[in-house]
């Protein structure tokens, strides 16, 4: 076979090195149940080959078996018992294929007896190796067979049907089942420790494991068996477990306890030590010093590669312990074996001695736990230790120099912590801002009686009330070293309104079980205000004023005016509306202005105003200077949120005069006491000057108003002397209104009169004629035309309509009356029986003119289209100053007749010419006086007859009176 085999030995090595070894997890157990070997090692000292011998003699000369006897000094019945099936004990676990047979098939049926030393590697049959126990295991007959004295080694094909997990390179090398190549590995150590050669061994060679360099060695009649390399490394692989340590105490003991042979003992009384010592392979089988250490993850590490570190557990009270892990990182390019033990209150489910780590880094989790009570709070400790048991070393904190690794356990047993947040008040606030109100979390509590619990203020968003909680760093991790922490919230209230509210954390607990995790919720409150209402008035908003003192004659008094700055409410409820500060005023640079606005530290509440006084000093000024304006800075109180308001403009106007030149639209003001006399006066083209105050305003010049110009008198006295206009220019108009008069001591040509509520009056004495274009008395107005004239261009003399007469007649029947309208307040028009009266008619009426046709009356030319109106006797129906017999004739004509008119005879405007009409005309006829000046009147150039003077014509006239009587 040797020529052949090493053809075969090469082929395997090319199909291992095409498929790659497979190497297996760990199937280690912790020791359950110990058992105890006594003081069977005391002997088994030193390291290395020394150690190899002493052991030697310690396992040497164990209790021969009969390979072949079934009786009880056979083999068969031990591996009968030692390879039972635990879940059918009338079975045996057969090695390689793991399958469950009849004890029946066992060792003549379809089971045999496997020596996974073969027996052809260096001892014959009837010697101890020949039946050792640690040797012998039940196996498939076929799969026997079918692995004939192949070495153990990695790699090949599936090696046989009926053993699928092994693999085999065909006369060459047999991989077993990954769970059972720690258990091989640790037989073939045993067998090399076993069989020196002795004397003891009968005639057994001297076993000897070979590695990869010597597998060539391996051969019929040598006592060589493989590969050391992997077999090494398939016993850090395969760590020990407790069916390989019970088979262990089965064959080393006569233990028939429940725990050992549970009946007649089939021992041959001595023990694998690598089972009970795993350990001990590296020093003994893996050639030399071991350069090994281990280390906890992240702990602290000492020169001799001892290493620390400190875990810390947490439970509810009443709570079950939970558990935490560590990792163990081993360096080095050896593989070792390590013992965990716990200490203390501390625990560990890893715990255990000869543990495997396998070559090169690795690395493994180790649980931590805690035992004892925990039904009242407080702290606990304990350790747990990891040691590095290989017995050689490579130097300083290496191999067996490596010092131990403790964990340090600390438990803590907690009640649930509660954590309070104070109230939080932003008080009174401004909407449309970002304000800010802080509280305070709080804890009191230890950290090993409570649990710790994260409070986080990460910003959140919005409530309806627009309230948040602020980001303000890390959350707060009450642990009983934070007790307090700041926190605080964020609001940008949209809407005015009391707030309130509560906004919750975000709160965090161990996620102990059996923690209750209480939220924390801060409440919060506050009076959110809208912004200051700057104002110049309380209605409405108005952010500019405009203070004109209109037109001021040199050197008169100072004007004042006030100025009110209210602070208007924004809604229903003032005090939802943040006060307003008044913060600066820019300076005037004008000496005609000043002003008491200033700033103030008082606010001026909403709903409420302050008031102010700007100040106007004319001077020698021209008119028309640029006007000053002034602008105040107003800000929301001084509150969270207030900003600056927009501003208020106080524009101040006023024309400086020294004669009565207006040329553009404004007002003259007029103190108590003062009077003014123009002089020289006009008002600009299309321009209106008012009169107020109660001082007195005199046209005491020439006039030479522009077109469409206007005198309104609202207040106090106007006197013209002088006429406003020409007969071919009537520029202005005058309006009188309640609390103003106008005195006319000139003939006047207007564009138009409008007495509403005042009194406009024509002076007595100079026969005045008030020519207007325009004509209006209303409101309780009245216009005395004393003993003068008037008339109204293209006026409504007026008609009788539903029981009162229009036009101007009715306002000269509503002044006869009492009432607003034309009045004359001369004596003779005093009284019921007045004699005289104001009279009124159309021209073409009175004078018999058409109405296109022109004439000259008092002076004026008219045209028949003009309404007349003029101081008469009552009786003078034509308006020409006397009454004579054309006013009988028309009175006469129009007997009876309602609504006829003064024209007609209806001196006293009651709608119908009757009797007392005639009374008033007899009394009258023929009378004279120089309050009524005979006026010469033409008429389509034909001149009327004077009205008689003499006796005689007196007499004509009573003779005429008479004939009436008569035809009446």
């Amino acid at each position: 076979m040797n020529s052949r085999r090493l053809v075969l030995q090469a082929a395997a090595a090319a199909v291992v090195a095409a498929l790659g070894s497979r190497s297996a997890l760990a199937q280690y157990q912790a020791p359950n149940p110990v058992y105890n070997p006594g003081n069977y090692y005391s002997t088994a000292t030193g390291t290395g080959s020394i150690l190899k011998a002493n052991l030697n003699a310690l396992i040497d000369g164990h209790t021969l078996r009969d390979y072949e006897t079934n009786s009880v000094n056979g083999a068969v019945p031990a591996l009968e018992y030692l390879d039972q099936d635990p879940n059918n004990t009338a079975n045996v676990l057969l090695v390689y294929s793991g399958v469950s047979v009849s004890k029946d098939q066992f060792p003549s049926g379809s089971a045999n007896r496997e020596h996974c030393w073969p027996k052809s590697y260096g001892f014959p049959t009837n010697n101890p190796a020949y039946s050792d126990l640690f040797n012998l295991r039940p196996c498939d007959s076929n799969v026997n067979s079918d692995r004939n004295n192949d070495y153990y080694d990695n790699g090949g094909t599936p090696g046989h049907v009926e053993a699928p997990l092994c693999n085999q390179v065909p006369g060459i090398s047999w991989e077993p089942r990954p769970v059972e190549k720690g258990d091989l590995a640790r037989s073939m150590f045993y067998m090399d420790t076993r069989y020196s050669g002795d004397s003891s061994d009968g005639n057994t060679s001297d076993l000897e494991l070979v590695g990869a360099a010597r597998l060539g060695e391996i051969q019929t009649g040598n006592p060589y068996m493989g590969n050391l390399d992997t077999l090494l490394k398939w016993h850090y692989q395969d760590g020990v477990n407790n069916v390989e340590r019970r088979r262990n105490h089965l064959i080393h003991t006569n233990d028939t306890g429940v725990n050992g042979w549970n009946g007649t003992a089939y021992n041959q009384g001595n023990r694998n030590p690598f089972i009970d010592h795993p350990e001990w392979v590296w020093s003994v089988f893996g050639g030399g010093n071991n350069n090994s250490q281990i280390k906890i993850t992240g702990g602290t590490s000492s020169a001799d590669g001892a290493s620390v570190s400190t875990k810390t557990l947490r439970v509810m009270k009443n709570g079950a312990w939970g558990i935490t892990t560590v990792s163990l990182a081993k360096t080095g390019a050896h593989p070792t074996t390590y013992d965990v033990t716990a200490s203390g209150s501390a625990t560990t489910a890893d715990a255990g001695a000869g543990q495997p780590f396998d070559y090169n880094a690795q690395s493994r989790t180790v649980t931590i736990g805690m035992t004892g009570s925990t039904a009242t709070t407080g702290a606990r400790t304990g350790a747990i230790t990891i040691d590095n048991t290989d017995i050689t070393t490579g130097g300083t904190g290496l191999g067996s120099g490596d010092g131990n690794d403790v964990i340090s356990v600390v438990g803590h047993v907690v009640d649930n912590r509660v954590v309070t947040a104070s109230a939080a008040s932003f008080g009174r606030v401004v909407v449309g801002s970002t304000v800010s109100a802080g509280t305070t979390l709080s804890s009191p509590g230890a950290d090993d009686s409570n649990t710790r619990v994260t409070v986080t203020a990460a910003a959140s968003a919005a409530d309806a009330h627009g309230v948040a909680i602020a980001a303000a760093g890390s959350g707060a991790l009450f642990d009983g070293t934070t007790t307090a922490a700041g926190r605080s919230l964020q609001a940008n209230f949209a809407t005015a309104g009391v707030k309130g509210g509560s906004r919750a954390f975000t709160v965090q607990g161990e996620g102990l079980a059996g923690e209750v995790v209480n939220g924390v919720s801060v409440s919060y409150s506050a009076t959110a205000l809208d912004h200051a209402q700057p104002s110049f008035t309380a209605d409405a908003a108005a952010s500019e004023k405009t203070i004109d003192f209109g037109y001021v004659p040199a050197n008169f008094a100072a004007r004042s005016a006030s100025v009110d700055i209210f602070n208007r409410a924004a809604g229903a409820d003032p005090a939802l509306t943040a006060g307003l500060d008044v913060d600066s005023v820019s300076a005037s640079s004008d000496a005609r202005v000043g002003t008491s606005i200033a700033p103030t530290a008082t606010t001026i509440a909403a709903g409420t105003s302050r008031g102010y006084v700007v100040t106007f000093t004319p001077g020698a000024i021209a008119a028309g200077a640029t006007p000053v304006t002034q602008t105040i800075g107003v800000s929301d109180e001084n509150i969270p949120g207030g900003v600056a308001r927009p501003s208020l403009t106080v524009v101040t106007t006023g024309a400086t005069i020294t004669e009565g030149s207006f040329s553009t639209t404004g007002f003259i003001n007029l103190l108590p006491g003062e009077t003014f006399n123009t002089g020289p006066a006009s008002i600009g083209a299309g321009a209106t000057l008012t009169k107020t105050g109660p001082g007195a305003l005199n046209f005491t010049g020439s006039q030479s108003h522009g077109p469409s110009s206007s005198l309104v008198v609202s207040q106090g006295a106007v006197t013209l002397d002088s006429d406003a206009g020409a007969p071919s220019t009537a520029n202005l108009a005058i309006a009188v209104n309640a609390g103003g008069s106008a005195m006319f001591n000139h003939t006047q040509h207007l564009r138009g009169l409008s007495v509403a509520g005042g009194q406009a009056v024509v002076s007595t004495g100079a026969n005045k004629v008030i020519d207007t274009a325009s004509l209006a008395v209303t409101a309780g107005g009245a216009l005395d035309l004393g003993d003068n004239k008037m008339i109204v261009r293209n006026g409504d003399a007026g008609t009788w309509s539903n029981s009162a007469y229009t036009g101007i007649s009715r306002l000269v029947a509503n002044g006869r009356a009492g009432g607003s309208g034309i009045i004359t307040t001369m004596p003779d028009a005093a009284g019921p029986a007045a004699r005289a009266a104001v009279g009124v008619a159309l021209a073409s009426s009175a004078l018999g003119i058409a109405p296109a046709a022109t004439a000259t009356w008092a002076g004026e030319v008219i045209s028949g289209s003009d309404v007349l109106l003029m101081y008469t006797w009552g009786g003078d129906a034509d308006l020409n100053g006397r009454v004579d017999g054309d006013d009988y004739f028309r009175i006469d004509s129009h007997a009876g007749q309602v609504g006829a008119g003064w024209v007609n005879g209806d001196f006293n405007y009651s709608g119908s010419i009757n009797g007392d009409d005639y009374f008033i005309i007899d009394s009258n006829v023929g009378r004279a006086r120089a309050a009524l000046t005979e006026v010469a009147v033409s008429a389509g150039g034909m001149t009327a007859v004077p009205e008689p003077a003499s006796a005689a014509l007196l007499a004509v006239g009573a003779l005429g009176l008479l004939q009436r009587r008569r035809r009446r």
